[in-house]
């Protein structure tokens, strides 16, 4: 600006110039104003003399510090993968130098700015639509009013791959906008020092990279059980991954007796959830026969990993074992045996009997099941007054339970053939 000349009176030496400084919502940087003196050698005019003046500091520089926000980030909680609490979240801070007022709150926009993991695949970031017009998403988060920080919430993506922690790096940036007569501002500044941040994505724990062979569409017997087919032993299993891989995995099998219907099978990361089945034809008879699994692939998660399965032939009375391939220890699994009755009616030809059945599926040789009938209220099953009669007439009568399904279900059976009978005659089931 110009300052108009300034005489001296008479014995003053000082001058004083005031610069007033409006307030305005916009961010700025730190502005300045500069005076600089004139030079005079003085000048007569008439009666009038002038004097003149020498230079010994000719000019001096005041600084308008800008009274805007000044927003900085910092990392807050890394998130986890897949968790399914609000605990799991992962967050960036953004603080204010001074609490936010007004009605609208503070629009701040960040940007991503790298790391290892990958937006929508990984993680999702908070966005925002200004306009209902475009519903264009954007990275921007609102300060509340009255509020001098507020939260970037990062959400990680559940996935079944087992891989490192990643990472994800964030920055501010200004968020410039428009007037209704065009003129473009912003309202708030970025601390330097503290513009940008990163955070770590904790990997989940549920997937574990692993060959399993399992029995056929069975989740987790440690033992399979070979059937004897057309006079030969025979056995199915399934192999199964137990986690996505970043690349094909191929699985190598061998075996200590037999012949396998398959050597080597093949998953990828997009058919790795389906079991992939196998028959072994021509097992031992004599010992349990140990299938081998190996892994190879570029993933290096599924680089040489190995395991076993253990196949028995049909004849062998080995008690079948239980333990989820997922982890946990061997557990003896027995079968739960129930009955069910069927009511009769006296001197009809209506069914009478009971129905017994297994809670779980019968798996090469039968079961077999004891069971024991007695009568009350008056109701005899012995002698020549019986009421019914079923033989034999031991105190436990064995019952085979069997299943010829070889891909599994329920087995059971029916013990019908008791009827109601007069003083004679008897039947058996």
């Amino acid at each position: 600006m110009d300052v108009p000349n300034q005489p001296f009176g008479t014995l003053e030496n000082s001058k004083s110039f005031n610069v007033e400084v409006y307030n305005d919502e916009y961010a700025e940087n730190t502005e300045s104003v500069t005076i600089s003196l004139g030079s005079n050698s003085g000048s007569e005019s008439g009666s009038t003399i002038i004097s003149g003046y020498g230079i010994a500091n000719g000019s001096q520089t005041i600084t308008i510090e800008d009274d805007s926000y000044v927003l900085s980030l910092s990392p807050g909680q890394n998130p986890t993968e897949g968790g399914g609490s609000e605990s799991d979240l992962g967050w960036f801070t953004i603080q204010s130098n001074k609490p936010v007022p007004g009605e609208k709150g503070l629009k701040v926009r960040y940007q991503i700015s790298g790391g290892s993991a990958e937006r929508g695949f990984d993680y999702f970031a908070a966005q925002a639509t200004l306009s209902t017009a475009a519903f264009k998403t954007e990275d921007l988060v609102v300060m509340p009013d009255n509020a001098s920080e507020t939260r970037i919430y990062i959400s990680a993506i559940a996935d079944a791959i087992k891989e490192d922690n990643e990472t994800i790096s964030l920055k501010l940036i200004p968020n410039v906008e428009t007037d209704d007569k065009g003129f473009q501002y912003q309202r708030y500044n970025i601390d330097s020092a503290y513009s940008q941040a990163t955070l770590t994505i904790n990997d989940s724990t549920a997937y574990q990279p692993a060959v399993v062979l399992t029995p056929a569409d069975r989740p987790g017997l440690a033992t399979v059980r070979a059937q004897l087919v057309n006079g030969q032993q025979q056995a199915f299993f399934d192999v199964h991954l137990s986690s996505q891989p970043l690349a094909t995995v191929s699985v190598n099998l061998s075996s200590s007796s037999g012949s396998l219907s398959s050597q080597q099978l093949s998953f990828s990361s997009s058919n790795w959830t389906q079991p992939q089945r196998v028959t072994l034809t021509g097992l031992s008879t004599e010992e349990a026969t140990t299938v081998t699994a190996t892994s190879s692939s570029t993933d290096g998660q599924y680089t040489d990993l190995s395991s076993s399965q253990r196949l028995v032939p049909s004849g062998w009375a080995t008690e079948l074992e239980l333990s989820l391939w997922e982890g946990g220890s061997l557990v003896p699994s027995q079968p739960l045996a129930s009955v069910q009755a069927i009511d009769g009616t006296e001197g009809s030809n209506s069914r009478l009997g009971f129905e017994l059945a297994l809670a779980s599926p019968v798996v090469g040789s039968p079961v077999e099941l004891f069971y024991q009938l007695s009568g009350s209220e008056g109701f005899s099953l012995d002698g020549s007054t019986a009421d019914a009669v079923h033989k034999p007439q031991a105190s436990y009568r064995p019952l085979e339970l069997r299943n010829s399904n070889s891909s599994g279900g329920y087995a059971y059976a029916d013990l019908g053939g008791l009827s109601t009978v007069g003083s004679s005659g008897e039947i058996s089931a």
